[in-house]
């Protein structure tokens, strides 16, 4: 039997201190990478409930105002413009907003690649073979219509809502 430098030296392993257990420095930096993938979950979550609290809020100020007959002093086709101008914005937004829930998803499936293959959190029995198993289970939001209905369907009804809404807006200034 050969011994190791340490029991050469007469220290048994029994008597090695705990600080000089050998740790996996990985670990650590995949705790790291975990806790920075959420903090980039959590701060899309936030700027989508932003968005969604401001969008519509500003489209009910902007077409109530726009629409409003007791604004004389801007011609309809200026209002059917800037009612135009605001369905692009809001557009543009929306776009955006997509790529925040496509960027979103890709941190869930990240955290949740950390968690099934380097935290080795038990997978349900009944996903074991699916590609994108989340160790703790998908969460499916209820079901509206038939359908599961989430943030990124709840986001895609608001933001056609206001999109329409402006156009609608922009079509009764020039038809009124």
């Amino acid at each position: 039997m050969v011994a190791g430098p340490d029991e050469a030296a007469g220290v048994r392993q029994s008597d090695v201190p705990a600080s000089r257990e050998t740790r996996d420095p990985a670990v650590g930096e995949l705790s790291d990478l975990y806790h920075e993938v959420c903090e980039h979950i959590r701060a899309t979550d936030d700027t989508s409930l932003k968005l969604l609290a401001a969008v519509p809020l500003a489209t009910g100020i902007g077409i109530t105002l726009l629409v409003r007959p007791s604004t004389p002093d801007l011609a309809d086709g200026a209002r059917s413009l800037l009612s135009l101008f605001a369905a692009v914005v809001t557009f543009a937004i929306y776009r955006w907003e997509r790529k925040n829930i496509a960027t979103c998803a890709h941190y869930c499936d990240w955290a949740a690649a950390l968690e099934r293959d380097h935290f080795r959190l038990s997978i349900p029995a009944d996903e074991q073979l699916a590609p994108r198993t989340y160790p703790h289970g998908r969460v499916t939001a209820p079901a509206f219509v038939g359908q599961s209905w989430g943030k990124t369907q709840a986001e895609m009804l608001l933001y056609w809502t206001v999109i329409v809404s402006w156009l609608a807006a922009s079509a009764y200034t020039l038809i009124r």
